[in-house]
């Protein structure tokens, strides 16, 4: 289980931007940045490659998260078994 302060290093607001999106990857060592709105509800993710997906249309490092994240992601209630979750 991811403890608190991994999970908050792992977690930007819609309103930060693509160097900060590096900066929490690099931080948390996880592979996934968790977006949040100003009520800190999941509203998307960033992965590296979303990132390098951006730089490739154009973004900067100014760019907000939010123009770049995989918005509604799939999220499941953590006593969820992982094979349980696949099949969703």
């Amino acid at each position: 289980m991811i403890n608190k302060i991994l999970l908050d290093q792992a977690t930007l607001e819609f309103d930060a931007n693509i160097a900060d999106a590096i900066s929490s990857l690099e931080l948390s060592g996880l592979q996934i940045v968790i977006v949040v709105d100003k009520a800190s509800t999941v509203i998307g993710i960033i992965t590296d490659g979303d990132i390098r997906r951006g730089f490739m249309k154009g973004c900067n490092l100014n760019t907000a998260v939010k123009d770049i994240m995989t918005a509604s992601p799939l999220i499941v209630d953590s006593s969820i078994q992982r094979h349980e979750a696949i099949k969703i």
